[in-house]
């Protein structure tokens, strides 16, 4: 017999969102770091650097879409935060932003782009996964325990 998985509360969710963010955030500026020390300089990209950085994040990443998919998800439907529309939506987004680091990560081989197309691709990927966050953290914040979503019209 196994024990079944508590649901967790909105504040705990958020608090993993919010935890898991801070990690992927740390890989980021690494990335965004490797970008800025192999632009200009040099004709050569860090290959195996980068490649194992977005490993790296495509896991932990992997691992904060299950958690959202899993438990977020229905927890907002639960409190009627979100509807089938926004939970398709975020599939959706997470389902992109998968084939884009699986993309990355193919990428970072050097033998299908130039060093420098990918180090621009990788300064892209740090600012659009930053505001991605940004604007996931601004959405969940504003919903409280009960469900009620601070400066929310009803239309």
């Amino acid at each position: 017999m196994t024990a079944e998985r508590a649901e967790p509360t909105l504040s705990e969710a958020q608090a993993k969102v919010r935890t898991d963010h801070a990690c992927i955030r740390g890989l980021l500026d690494e990335l965004a770091a490797l970008a800025r020390e192999h632009g200009a300089e040099t004709a050569e990209a860090p290959a195996a650097r980068l490649t194992q950085v977005v490993w790296k994040l495509l896991l932990i990443f992997e691992e904060h879409m299950a958690m959202e998919e899993r438990d977020l998800a229905p927890l907002f439907q639960r409190l009627d935060v979100w509807g089938t529309v926004q939970v398709r939506r975020m599939q959706e987004e997470h389902q992109q932003q998968r084939a884009t680091l699986r993309g990355m990560v193919d990428e970072c081989d050097g033998k299908t782009k130039s060093p420098s197309a990918i180090l621009h691709d990788v300064r892209w990927l740090v600012e659009s996964f930053r505001r991605d966050m940004d604007h996931e953290e601004e959405r969940f914040d504003a919903v409280r325990d009960d469900g009620f979503v601070v400066d929310q019209c009803t239309g």
